[in-house]
């Protein structure tokens, strides 16, 4: 049986403790995150209850991206796959 928390690849929507798996954060951290509006989040109408769509939970980790000291120094080198 699948725990509630297991996190399908296909899978769109996923609750807070789904969301703290697929982070490696704590369900606590989650929340803290929601409140201060610091990750992407739905409220479900009429509850407490908030959901986050997978896709932009990606968009928003990309978004904390760093660039490597070899990207930084040779852009062009690294946008197209050529490292000679």
């Amino acid at each position: 049986m699948a725990n509630s928390t297991d996190i399908d690849s296909t899978m769109t929507w996923m609750n807070v403790n789904q969301v703290a798996d697929y982070l490696g954060l704590s369900a606590k951290t989650v929340y803290q995150y929601v409140s201060d509006r610091r990750i992407p989040f739905v409220k479900i109408p009429s509850s407490n209850q908030v959901r986050f769509n997978r896709k932009r939970i990606d968009e928003w980790m990309e978004q904390g991206q760093f660039s490597t000291l070899d990207e930084m120094l040779y852009p062009e080198e690294n946008s197209n796959g050529n490292t000679s």
